[in-house]
């Protein structure tokens, strides 16, 4: 009936993500604006830049596309590579421009594939692009998504590697993502985790991530305030 009150409110979401508990529990933490001590500037030589009139997501998604069709299986992976290719040709306006742009992340990305950590994925006989997770939260139904960049089987471990197109290196800022990433594919493949993140600026910088253990980090996970919103899990 027409005449029954309505009540409309946001409604706590079961699913997040991992990258998006991570910056809230930053913004959240005493001084959580400003920039931290420690903070590296990246140099990037004007050729890997990102094309003028792409957004930074966009080209981060560019690049990550690329890295995917180096190290994945076909066809799976060409597929990601022409989505990207086509969001680039959106906002550059013409496909000659977005040709322009995968010839420049392709070069970014041999940043990576030519470095020892990348030499050490191309050898190994088991390798995983985009591996999508889900990290259960605490006692109640409520979860973190997240998608893996690169995890590789070596000697008897996991290598779990995280690529980043960031402008700086800020200390600490990534630790609770590779932190859950590492003890995801610690449980998927059932061996220890060596988790790394690898800043594709500044000519390539590989950081080892050591990662606490997993009490540690359910706690950090469970202080994230919940989003006011509903997200279809």
């Amino acid at each position: 009936p027409s005449g029954i009150p309505t009540v409309d409110r946001p409604a706590s979401s079961a699913s997040t993500t991992v990258t998006a508990l991570a910056a809230r529990l930053a913004a959240a933490a005493p001084g959580g604006g400003a920039v931290p001590a420690g903070t590296r500037t990246l140099a990037a030589v004007p050729a890997l830049e990102p094309p003028e009139g792409l957004e930074a997501e966009a080209w981060g998604s560019l690049v990550h596309a690329v890295l995917e069709a180096a190290l994945g299986r076909k066809p799976r992976a060409g597929r990601s590579l022409e989505e990207a290719r086509r969001r680039a040709e959106g906002a550059l306006g013409s496909a000659t421009a977005a040709e322009g742009a995968v010839k420049r992340a392709e070069a970014l990305a041999r940043v990576f594939l030519d470095s020892e950590l990348g030499r050490r994925a191309l050898a190994a006989e088991e390798r995983h692009v985009e591996l999508k997770v889900a990290i259960a939260l605490g006692e109640g139904p409520r979860w973190a998504k997240g998608s893996i960049d690169l995890a590789f089987v070596e000697a008897g471990q996991v290598v779990v590697v995280d690529y980043k197109t960031d402008a700086s290196i800020v200390p600490f800022s990534h630790d609770l993502q590779l932190a859950a990433y590492g003890r995801a594919a610690a449980e998927i493949f059932g061996l220890p985790a060596e988790t790394w993140l690898f800043f594709l600026y500044g000519g390539g910088v590989a950081q080892r991530v050591v990662v606490g253990g997993a009490p540690e980090l359910e706690a950090r996970l469970g202080e994230a305030p919940r989003e006011g919103r509903h997200e279809d899990p």
